[in-house]
């Protein structure tokens, strides 16, 4: 009974999916309130002679403090860690975190309108536009309601909005690039060089602009990152990135290690413990479950490898979009030994396609089953791991790129050649 429930999503009914995603709403609606409330009130009045441990909007004090530094002319302090902390403790409550900037200078470029605004404004500013973009593509194929609560009442845009991160803006570039590539390519290029700011996300397009054909789109995408990377140089000076590569490596600990790097001494009091548990990649679930270095590497490259093997196999046999955009995501997930809970919000267009074709065409076994574990895992997935050792997240992304791949065959729609651009 249950294996054949599982099998057929009957439970998942289209009347539950609405109730769920109001009980979303509600809980997500209220957290978020009280993350805001405990920071902006609670907080300062009980401990007003304590530095608390992260600033509201967390990772999003990077953003706004890196652009506030860009506009002064600054610059190359965002890339001195202990010359950028000494900025943010000056304009932001006392916290004992420690934080560095840790993107490519043309995400000052991209970011510099928000020292226009006060900190807190700029912060809702940034979560709102992040939203709406979602909500704008998501409207393609779902009524405003079910768009807009896809786009804000999901696990991954509340640990988004929570920690002030990107995961909005890199999910809404990717889907508007996938979703335009066949009619306007040359858009669509220079979407995805806008990701040049995450590249760790655009491993694989490549792989799909070439299975595709899409010479028009590939050439548009490196050119602009050529400009984004000059433009970044015009307006923070030809040393900008000198700078950024001498602090750039202050990732690989964290990614290998699971800590903080010591750049900076951290206070004695502050804990810092491994989180290899929020990151959804077969090389922090390797690290999690006690694997050594070398070993999660060789793990994370044979998943690299077969995430590639299936971009180009599915971008080889169908050339509809919602279909490659699923696979491409989940694959991109897959190949990538980097990447953080916020950034699980691409897996909301991925599911959403694969829903509405299953509306449209039926849905094949266990598909609507999988598409429920890829919310789940966005929601428990990092405490399924700590704690039953199970890597949840990694398994609900393999099994959905396969039931993608899966689907395409069952289609039998072999991509015609797309021609090549005058």
């Amino acid at each position: 009974m249950i294996e054949e429930s599982l099998r057929s999503g009957a439970w998942l009914t289209d009347l539950r999916v609405r109730r769920i995603a109001i009980c979303a709403a509600i809980v997500i609606s209220l957290g978020f309130a009280l993350e805001i409330w405990l920071h902006l009130h609670l907080v300062p009045k009980r401990f007003s002679h304590q530095p608390v441990n992260f600033p509201v909007g967390e990772d999003f004090s990077n953003f706004w403090s890196g652009s506030a530094l860009a506009l002064q002319g600054k610059a190359a302090s965002v890339f001195d860690p202990s010359a950028f902390q000494a900025f943010e403790h000056s304009h932001l409550p006392p916290f004992l975190q420690f934080r560095w900037y840790a993107y490519p200078p043309m995400a000052l470029l991209l970011t510099l309108p928000l020292a226009l605004l006060p900190y807190l404004a700029a912060y809702a500013a940034w979560l709102a536009a992040g939203a709406a973009l979602c909500a704008l593509l998501l409207r393609r194929h779902l009524p405003w309601p079910m768009a807009i609560a896809a786009a804000v009442f999901t696990p991954a845009s509340f640990i988004n909005a929570v920690a002030g991160q990107n995961g909005a803006f890199s999910a809404a570039i990717i889907a508007g690039a996938l979703l335009l590539l066949t009619e306007h390519p040359l858009i669509a290029g220079l979407l995805i060089s806008l990701l040049s700011f995450k590249p760790h996300l655009a491993l694989l397009f490549p792989v799909a602009l070439i299975a595709a054909r899409r010479w028009d789109a590939f050439v548009a995408a490196a050119l602009g990152c050529v400009l984004l990377a000059a433009a970044s140089m015009a307006a923070s000076g030809s040393d900008i990135w000198r700078h950024y590569l001498d602090v750039a490596p202050v990732n690989r600990p964290i990614m290998e290690l699971g800590r903080l790097p010591e750049i900076v001494p951290t206070p004695a009091k502050l804990v810092i413990t491994a989180f290899w548990n929020r990151m959804p990649t077969i090389f922090a679930a390797a690290r999690e479950l006690g694997g050594g270095i070398g070993l999660s590497y060789a793990l994370q490259l044979i998943s690299a490898v077969l995430a590639a093997a299936s971009v180009w196999h599915g971008w080889r046999r169908t050339s509809d979009p919602e279909l490659r955009g699923a696979i491409f995501i989940f694959a991109a997930l897959a190949a990538t030994p980097y990447a953080w809970d916020y950034d699980l919000i691409m897996l909301t267009f991925a599911a959403v396609w694969l829903w509405t074709r299953g509306k449209r065409e039926g849905f094949l076994p266990y598909e609507k089953s999988a598409i429920a574990l890829l919310f789940a895992s966005t929601m428990i997935g990092a405490a399924v791991i700590r704690l039953l050792h199970i890597p949840m997240a990694q398994i609900a992304i393999w099994l959905a790129l396969c039931l993608a791949l899966r689907r395409v065959t069952k289609a039998q729609t072999v991509a015609t050649p797309e021609p090549l651009p005058a």
